[in-house]
């Protein structure tokens, strides 16, 4: 009978014993109209792979308590500069900041580059402004990886 690789695992939970968390946080000012900033990345270590596990977007002084649509502003997430399915593009505060992350879990590849972005859409929005996000996941070491790696 062949060998198998088992990963050690938590028996509560199932994540590797050897998983790490990474919790990204970022600020920025709004650039002008149709402008793009990063506001919150987070870049996997080579040869680890891991799992978004929330995120949060914070607008400051723009955003009244129960506000959710941003007009003017476009939020994406973006995997080693792709857009990640299925936060493709909103207008929306899906996660306010202050309150507790709506759980996901979208796999990340090995290496990855996870990037919060903001885009101003209108000119409504006035240039300067503070936003925010963070990004919260695990990542662990990449065993399937080493094992296919030439020697």
């Amino acid at each position: 009978m062949p060998a198998v690789d088992r990963v050690a695992t938590c028996t509560a939970c199932g994540s590797s014993l050897d998983s790490l968390h990474f919790d990204a946080i970022g600020f920025a000012d709004l650039p002008l109209n149709g402008g793009v900033v990063v506001i919150a990345k987070h870049e996997l270590p080579r040869q680890y792979c891991g799992v978004l596990e929330g995120f949060q977007q914070f607008l400051g002084e723009l955003r009244r308590a129960g506000d959710v649509e941003t007009p003017g502003i476009e939020w994406l997430l973006r995997a080693n500069g792709r857009p990640l399915d299925p936060y493709i593009g909103f207008s929306a505060i899906l996660n306010p900041w202050g309150q507790p992350i709506n759980r996901v879990a979208v796999s990340l590849e090995e290496g990855t580059v996870l990037e919060m972005i903001a885009r101003v859409t209108r000119p409504s929005v006035p240039a300067g402004t503070r936003i925010g996000g963070r990004l919260v996941g695990r990542y662990w070491f990449d065993d399937p990886y080493v094992r296919s790696r030439p020697r």
